[in-house]
């Protein structure tokens, strides 16, 4: 399928307002100060609105970046980057630590949103921002005994530096990308690591040097992505030459890229230890003194640790939307996310999502970019031309829509259960290219996708824009 949108008619076009001064009033919300919404806030201080207030439910920067950055040398460069980003464009004032956002509802009278905070405070905003991210609803498994274990039990992301692990007996409980980093960051500091997999992934490098990941590599039964399976299998039978064991137990069955790839560097070589001892099995459940997999053999230990995951496709699940016509973003959603280009939904004007559904490309520090330049240069435009309401058109979110699931059909992401699916199968969470390819939709679909509309200030105005087409004002020179 071809992603082919036709002109919009005269009666879709919106009526949009002539000012000769810029409106600076322009109050934009952005919910969460990880790399996302920082991001975000710079590209719209760079074009010069300066309106803006980040609502950050922890005490710090860094969102995911932070939490993971005692273990993982990605999130600490990326805590740098947002830290210095922050510091450099002067961000840290504009940021409401401990402050949740619970609520946010349309105004369809002012053209405005109510935002609501766990606390109970209300603000007004023209623009919302969401920028929770994909990992921000930790995954706990319902086992039976959980609140049993006598010792420390906790999520990675929710890291107890109180409970010191050196010299302790430690489970890690995943082989994900984070279980996979804790095994090689714990397993020189504690006395014995039990590792526990319930399934193995295919690994990749923390930064990807070998570009593997690609428009080719992630489509089914491809050359690219048989190759990138061979060398992925070579590095296995390479450090595990001696092991037929550990080469077995952490060799996938499922093809290359079919689950959520692994980016961890030494995991391997970390299996080869004396004190690591990989159990390729489930959990089955927890007693006060361990854990029991689903062999029924008890692993004693003195600490667990849940690398477990999240909720990825459930977007916004702790977030209440509100948008025109007292329709919630849940209630239209249904239970199967989705966005034109991750960001937008029609219904619900002037709300923005950075980290959306179907946005997840292997690259989130150029994809972010990408969608915090698109966001501020809507606010732009409406700062210029006095527009009160931008959202997508329907017509193009559902075509966009189309073509997505079309061609994520074709990709290696359709063979298999994975987290990257809503509970009907769905998939809600991988974009099917390249962050080339976003960017070149992105910048070419903005404008002709908006709905932009305006409040009736007054008739005489009303009279003069009667009919003008957002053509019109590209062709008089007017952004």
């Amino acid at each position: 399928m071809a992603l082919v949108f036709g002109s919009t008619t005269p009666e879709e076009e919106s009526r949009v307002s002539l000012q000769s001064s810029e409106r600076t009033d322009l109050r934009v919300c952005i919910i969460g100060a990880g790399l996302g919404g920082v991001t975000t806030a710079v590209q719209l201080r760079k074009k010069g609105i300066d309106q803006v207030t980040l609502f950050e439910s922890t005490q710090e920067i860094g969102g995911a970046w932070q939490q993971d950055a005692f273990l993982d040398p990605e999130a600490t460069l990326a805590h740098k980057h947002v830290t210095s980003l922050v510091d450099e464009h002067d961000i840290r004032p504009l940021i409401r630590f401990g402050r949740t956002v619970s609520r946010v509802v349309w105004d369809e009278s002012s053209h405005q949103y109510a935002v609501t905070l766990a606390s109970g405070e209300t603000f007004t905003f023209d623009i919302v921002v969401s920028a929770v991210g994909i990992l921000n609803a930790p995954k706990i498994p319902a086992w039976k005994g959980l609140e049993s274990f006598a010792g420390p039990i906790f999520h990675a992301a929710d890291w107890d530096h109180s409970n010191h692990v050196a010299g302790k007996r430690v489970a890690v409980v995943g082989t994900g990308s984070t279980g996979s980093q804790l095994t090689i960051a714990l397993a020189p500091q504690v006395a014995h690591l039990h590792v526990f997999q319930r399934d193995p992934g295919w690994m990749i490098p923390q930064t990807d040097e070998e570009g593997i990941w690609g428009d080719q590599t992630i489509l089914r039964d491809s050359v690219a992505n048989q190759r990138a399976q061979a060398l992925a299998s070579a590095r296995i039978d390479s450090v595990l030459a001696g092991r037929p064991d550990l080469r077995a137990a952490v060799t996938p069955t499922h093809p290359f890229l079919g689950k959520m790839p692994v980016r961890a560097d030494g995991f391997y070589e970390t299996l080869l230890r004396d004190n690591v001892t990989l159990v390729p099995h489930a959990v089955a459940s927890i007693t006060p003194k361990g854990v029991v997999d689903v062999e029924d053999e008890l692993h004693e230990v003195d600490v667990v640790v849940l690398a477990t995951g999240f909720k990825l496709a459930d977007y916004l699940g702790n977030l209440d939307v509100i948008g025109r016509n007292g329709r919630s973003l849940q209630d239209r959603w249904a239970g199967e996310p989705e966005a034109f280009l991750g960001m937008s939904v029609p219904g619900f004007p002037n709300f923005y999502m950075v980290d959306g559904p179907n946005t997840f490309m292997g690259t989130e520090t150029l994809q972010l970019s990408i969608q915090a330049d698109y966001i501020a240069k809507d606010v732009k435009r409406m700062s210029r031309t006095g527009i009160t309401s931008i959202e997508v058109r329907e017509s193009f979110h559902a075509k966009y829509n189309d073509w997505l699931q079309d061609r994520l059909d074709k990709t290696v992401w359709a063979t298999t259960d994975n987290p990257l699916q809503s509970p009907s199968g769905k998939l809600v969470v991988p974009f099917p290219g390249s962050v080339i390819s976003y960017e070149a939709m992105a910048r070419t679909m903005r404008r002709s996708s908006a709905l932009a509309r305006t409040l009736d200030r007054s008739a005489s105005m009303d009279s003069l824009i009667e009919g003008l087409t957002q053509a019109d004002l590209v062709s008089s020179g007017r952004r």
